[in-house]
């Protein structure tokens, strides 16, 4: 589904952008397979570690990203399991942090969507001239995927210290994507593909993208036949109701209902 107020003829786009995590591989399966790792890693639990990284963000405002607030979920279990002193052992929960990320890039590539990289391939093939970039609110990277290296570009992920906090509804991940690409003047030379309403459609629309919805089966998003295919047939109509076929974490989505609470770990 492209959404964009009226047909034009196809151009030959600058940047190509792609979402990631339900985009091009299934989040959930992905992230529990990281934090399986880490958690046998440490020696710890997988809930008793998100239980920590949900309490390490909920103890200042901003929180902390979800990667450093991971690296101190391992930090406070090494303090308690392990008698390291609060502060004495950040180099090696980092360590730690970089397996997580490393099993995080493992699963993605043994759980890559049929047909993504054969897709993205067909898009350089027919936009020679584009850059092809990955924009996500996670830490999952093309470039650190071997079957997925030779097709993208570069990564944005707003989980970078540059960009954070600023995630993917807000507009920075999109501008640096296309600061890089050198369009930044002329995003209509930009499509963007993303499984997220929000995130993905509703944002990049707004900043001049071709907004191309990879809209999820019934069977995935949970959503009635009959709401998909509203909003498969209108995009825009759908936003108001995207809560459902939206990806972010349960966090993001209260702040955005204003709500309290936390939710469970991120990206």
């Amino acid at each position: 589904t492209v959404a964009r107020g009226v047909l034009e003829p196809v151009r030959s786009f600058k940047l190509i952008s792609f979402d990631l995590d339900d985009t091009l591989w299934p989040t959930g399966p992905v992230v529990l397979a990281a934090n399986s790792a880490l958690a046998q890693a440490v020696g710890g639990c997988p809930d008793d570690l998100q239980k920590r990284l949900r309490e390490a963000r909920s103890r200042t405002t901003p929180p902390p990203s979800y990667s450093e607030a991971r690296i101190l979920a391992v930090e406070s279990w090494m303090c308690e399991s392990a008698g390291f002193s609060p502060g004495s052992c950040r180099t090696e929960a980092e360590q730690m942090f970089d397996l997580w990320l490393s099993e995080r890039h493992a699963a993605a590539s043994r759980l890559l969507f049929d047909g993504a990289a054969t897709a993205i391939a067909e898009a350089r093939r027919l936009h020679p001239d584009a850059a092809v970039a990955a924009i996500t609110n996670g830490r999952g990277d093309p470039l650190a995927m071997p079957d997925l290296a030779a097709l993208f570009d570069f990564t944005i992920s707003a989980e970078s210290a540059r960009i954070y906090p600023n995630r993917k509804p807000a507009r920075e991940p999109f501008l640096a994507a296309l600061r890089l690409a050198g369009c930044e003047a002329r995003p209509s030379e930009w499509a963007h593909v993303g499984d997220d309403l929000i995130n993905d459609v509703q944002a990049s629309r707004a900043l001049g993208a071709w907004a191309i919805w990879l809209a999820p089966p019934p069977k995935q998003s949970g959503a009635a036949p009959d709401a998909a295919a509203a909003a498969a047939s209108s995009p825009d109509d759908a936003v108001g109701d995207s809560f459902w076929f939206s990806t972010m974490s349960d966090e993001e989505r209260q702040a955005r209902r204003g709500e309290g609470g936390g939710g469970p770990g991120g990206p």
